[in-house]
């Protein structure tokens, strides 16, 4: 099955049963980075317009629920993580700009095919595996193999920026951390679900990465998870009645598309 649901008691990535643990939707080390250890304020759509309290940066706001077993969170991804931290510590070092990130892209670690390259994405391919076993929906099984390492084909697309002025200039931009949700888009006529998106902001740099369902995977939404498809669609109907602003899309790396007139 190319796509799967997480069973109860069982890792997504490996789909073992064991002793299941809570990933981080920040990076750890980012957030000290950040803030230090210290108490966060956490705000989400998922609180209802309130906000929670984070003691520290191992609080379970600021993590998924646990899915992912010790040895997948401590020794598969660790590589992932790793090259997360040094990319981020690239662009810094050259400066924390888009020519900064266009050099790191282009740098010897990580040009296209380097295993830093392709670990960079396993780091990104896993929080959207998490964000879909948060929501009990079908994962892709190319995203576990890809995550474990049994395949180094890449299927997730990631665009690293800067947030624009527009954005800096309205929020703390030297101690922002944030994280855009996870949107699944669709197509009409039919509103049927076409991708999946987020994104993570550390700072000035924006990571907005996603995911496009392939032609036989759709195929699969529909025969096998309806509701799914069904859930996508109400959604998307009730968004087009909740529009959001242009500066709100922004906020979480999206853009909207220009109509024709």
């Amino acid at each position: 099955m190319l796509l799967y649901k997480r069973e109860d008691g069982c890792c997504w990535i490996c789909r073992q049963n064991g002793s299941l643990t809570r990933e981080h939707k920040f990076k750890a080390s980012g957030l000290r980075e950040q803030h230090g250890n210290t108490t966060y304020c956490v705000v989400g759509g998922s609180f209802a317009g309130q906000f929670k309290i984070a003691q520290s940066v191992t609080s379970n706001f600021l993590k998924f629920k646990p899915s992912i077993c010790n040895r997948c969170n401590s020794n598969t991804t660790q590589n992932a993580d790793r090259a997360f931290d040094t990319f981020r510590a690239m662009v810094e070092e050259l400066g924390g700009d888009d020519a900064a990130i266009v050099k790191v892209w282009q740098s010897k670690e990580f040009s296209v095919g380097t295993q830093s390259y392709l670990n960079l994405f396993r780091y990104f391919t896993k929080l959207l595996g998490c964000h879909l076993s948060d929501c009990d929906y079908p994962i892709p099984l190319r995203f576990s193999r890809f995550v474990s390492g049994q395949s180094d084909r890449n299927s997730v697309w990631l665009n690293a920026h800067v947030h624009n002025d527009q954005l800096a200039s309205t929020l703390n931009i030297s101690g922002f951390v944030a994280q855009g949700g996870f949107v699944i888009t669709s197509k009409k006529p039919n509103f049927s679900p076409v991708a999946i998106y987020s994104s993570v902001s550390f700072g000035r740099i924006q990571f907005a990465f996603h995911y496009r369902w392939t032609t036989i995977e759709k195929f699969i939404l529909y025969r096998k998870f309806p509701h799914f498809v069904q859930e996508c669609k109400q959604a998307s109907l009730t968004a087009l009645d909740n529009e959001m602003t242009d500066q709100e899309l922004s906020k979480v790396g999206l853009h909207r598309y220009p109509t024709s007139t």
